[in-house]
């Protein structure tokens, strides 16, 4: 279970191991603490080895600072912080979600990235990045603020398209595939 305290400036983890009794549980690892990283915006995957991979929000809310990381805790319970997608005069990202699969294994991450353009015109894109460090790419635009990418949680089959989809306050659901397959 994972959750962030905003109160307390923490996001949390309680392990509950698949022979405990229901009301056993480890203690609880505090995943990131301090600098406003707590927020409301959490999604996670597992991939096969253990390693869980963690998307949030923080509450930075300034520009040139990521508005997004990417926690990582290895099988042997380690966690490491992966901040990414900076906030811009131009755009603010939200709403990470991270998904994994392919062969080998690989995990993708994807936002909203709410766009400015002087306030007239509302723009969103729901972003795309395969790798820590690259440049997120847009992945599905609108000239309408769209929002709450999902994606199937189970790990994504390998030799077929995977979909994401993404929705505007109309009601309308927008489609991405992305490339199972890495690029050489």
């Amino acid at each position: 279970m994972i959750w962030s305290d905003q109160s307390a400036d923490t996001v949390y983890f309680r392990w509950h191991g698949d022979e405990a009794q229901p009301e056993t549980w480890e203690e609880p690892e505090v995943v990131d603490r301090g600098n406003r990283t707590a927020d409301d915006h959490l999604n996670t995957a597992v991939a096969q080895d253990g390693t869980l991979y963690v998307a949030t929000k923080n509450s930075f809310d300034r520009i040139g600072r990521p508005q997004l990381a990417l926690h990582i805790r290895n099988p042997q319970g380690r966690w490491k912080k992966h901040p990414y997608a900076p906030r811009t005069d131009r755009g603010e990202p939200s709403r990470p979600i991270v998904v994994l699969g392919g062969e080998p294994e690989r995990f993708f991450l994807l936002h909203s990235l709410y766009g400015r353009d002087g306030g007239h015109t509302p723009q969103s894109w729901i972003s795309l990045q395969s790798t820590l460090g690259e440049v997120a790419q847009p992945a599905i635009a609108a000239a309408t603020r769209i929002n709450n990418v999902t994606a199937c949680k189970a790990r994504l089959p390998v030799g077929h398209p995977w979909i994401v989809l993404a929705s505007d306050h109309h009601g309308n659901v927008y489609e991405a595939r992305i490339d199972s397959e890495p690029r050489r």
